[in-house]
């Protein structure tokens, strides 16, 4: 699933900073950003472009000299850097989301239920990921999506505070679930 440029831009930034494309250098991350953020950026980052293009980069994790040190060179080479070019970074998320699990609401578990899905194809804004399915016996016959759902939130910035609808493409038994978000309660930090 492609990322919708027009949505990219509606999303609310948490924070900006600005980098410059050195050739053969690494990815510079400013060390205001890198401090601010510092208990909430991971090692791992996923950039979408206002074009719907996705890229996995590496960051060092280090606030004294914050860098993008993996996958900035493959950036480059698909963005036809030549020499410095100045690039902007809206910060959208964190890792806070729901966990490693989510129990799905009652009628959308029985649905489930009947479909006897042992695993769920999640399609989101950004791209689709598969989610194993937990059935508990009764009698609370709760249906938990699993394996699959952090790297899900993750990617599509869910948190706990969100509103999301699962929606399925037709009336048939279907094991591919749209997801929507409905509303966002993000934290935003009051400007001084």
């Amino acid at each position: 699933m492609s990322v919708i440029p027009e949505e990219i831009v509606k999303l609310s930034a948490k924070g900006l900073f600005t980098t410059v494309n050195i050739h053969g250098e690494n990815g510079h991350v400013d060390r205001t950003f890198a401090i601010e953020f510092e208990n909430e950026l991971e090692e791992e980052w996923t950039l979408s472009d206002s074009q719907g293009n996705i890229h996995i980069v590496y960051y060092n994790k280090d606030i004294l000299c914050p860098q993008i040190v993996y996958g900035w060179s493959r950036l480059s080479d698909f963005y036809g850097f030549k020499g410095d070019h100045n690039i902007l970074f809206r910060y959208l998320s964190s890792k806070q989301v729901f966990g490693g699990y989510v129990d799905l609401p009652s009628p959308f578990a029985e649905y489930i239920r009947r479909g006897k899905f042992k695993k769920v194809n999640l399609h989101g804004w950004l791209q689709d990921v598969e989610c194993t399915i937990f059935k508990s016996r009764n009698p609370s016959r709760s249906v938990t999506l699993c394996s699959g759902w952090k790297q899900f939130c993750r990617l599509h910035s869910i948190r706990e505070d969100d509103k999301i609808i699962f929606e399925c493409y037709n009336k048939k038994s279907s094991s591919d679930i749209r997801v929507l978000l409905l509303m966002t309660c993000h934290y935003k930090r009051p400007s001084a």
